[in-house]
């Protein structure tokens, strides 16, 4: 969020007036963070969206919530008037016998503040929260995530900007950048290139690639095909700028696929089994709930699985990656055996740029992994461009 000098100056004159003189400065209510008394420049940079989130973070950390068996807290810190404002309200799950699904009804506990469940689920359920017919930003909810309290910044346009985008960006690229350095470190051996280790070859497209499967399993596939896909990726992107180590931590699709890797139990288990020297997590929640971990599993799953398809594949990839690397999304969705079929469809132009809109392509691979490839193409040419 862009903040112009004259609008730093505003809001200064109105922190200053807001805070009045040592003696006759107003209190600041409990629930409120008031503005801080800093020099244009530095309100500037700390008036970011990204600033906000952290210190909203930061405001709702000690903050305290119950939970009963029918009833529990919820709170909502949003952005209002440059202040950080708690919301409070209550949550609770009703069972709808007609349609056989659940339904969470939220109500304020802030006088004039309206609160509304708009979507999404888990940590990541998006709210809508209006004061006097205003919607306000929201910066941080912290409610129970089972039974334990989270803190967590869900999706919304507000969160969207650059400064949140580009944090996203650089926390994945240092976070895949440190999972290929250990691995390598360590010496795992690669099952599909002899005598080199795990992610070694041709390390830096592999590390694109990683980063581009990881975007794409947190973009839904209906979503992909109405919406902007540059604004879906940077979308994404907002949520890992926003929540760090948490984003999408718990995150756990209807066939139980777990964390930022989206892991089946069975394939996390083979991958700790086949490298036992890269020091995996053994737990399959523990393990796929670590941001640090699961990239570490998914660099060894793409070694295991290009190991399993035709020879020419890993080789074509050790000297020109990009003419057969969409084969390693496709694998990581759909599986190498698949996979394979796909590359027998292809024939002799398995090498050649893929048409993700080809009707041979479906006598390979199943229709999930289509999309999946076609928000692939998509990511990569996003990211080839930065």
């Amino acid at each position: 969020m862009h903040v112009s000098k004259q609008s730093a100056l505003v809001l200064i004159l109105f922190a200053v007036c807001a805070m009045g003189s040592a003696a006759g400065a107003p209190e600041c209510d409990s629930e409120t963070l008031c503005p801080l008394p800093v020099s244009p420049d530095d309100l500037v940079q700390h008036h970011s969206m990204l600033s906000y989130i952290e210190e909203a973070h930061a405001f709702l950390a000690d903050k305290e919530i119950t939970k009963s068996r029918s009833m529990e807290d919820i709170l909502f810190c949003v952005l209002e008037d440059g202040n950080l404002v708690i919301v409070r309200a209550t949550r609770k799950e009703k069972y709808i016998p007609l349609s056989r699904t659940t339904m969470e009804i939220v109500a304020s506990k802030t006088d004039g503040y309206l609160v509304e469940r708009v979507g999404g689920g888990g940590k990541n359920t998006r709210y809508r929260i209006e004061h006097n017919h205003v919607s306000l930003p929201l910066l941080a909810v912290k409610r129970f995530d089972g039974n334990a309290p989270a803190l967590y910044t869900p999706h919304s346009d507000a969160i969207c900007t650059n400064d949140v985008v580009r944090a996203g960006d650089a926390y994945l690229s240092a976070l895949i950048q440190r999972a290929f350095d250990e691995l390598i470190a360590a010496r795992v051996p690669s099952r599909a290139f002899t005598g080199a280790y795990v992610g070694e070859t041709q390390r830096s497209r592999q590390e694109r690639i990683v980063k581009a499967i990881l975007l794409n399993e947190h973009m839904g596939p209906g979503m992909f095909q109405w919406l902007d896909a540059d604004m879906l990726i940077e979308r994404v992107m907002a949520i890992f700028g926003a929540n760090k180590e948490c984003a999408y931590s718990h995150s756990k699709s209807p066939a139980a696929a777990r964390g930022i890797g989206q892991f089946i139990s069975s394939t996390y288990e083979r991958v700790v089994r086949e490298y036992p020297s890269a020091g995996l997590i053994p737990s399959f929640v523990a393990g796929t709930e670590n941001h640090l971990n699961s990239v570490k599993a998914m660099i060894c799953l793409i070694d295991t699985e290009l190991d399993a398809l035709n020879p020419k594949v890993k080789e074509r990839f050790a000297v020109d990656p990009k003419a057969v690397e969409i084969f390693i999304p496709s694998f990581y969705n759909g599986g190498s055996s698949r996979t394979q079929n796909l590359i027998d469809v292809l024939g002799d132009s398995w090498d050649k740029p893929l048409n993700t809109s080809s009707d041979s392509i479906g006598k390979g691979i199943k229709e999930e992994t289509i999309i999946f490839l076609k928000k692939f193409k998509e990511i990569i040419r996003y990211l080839d461009s930065q």
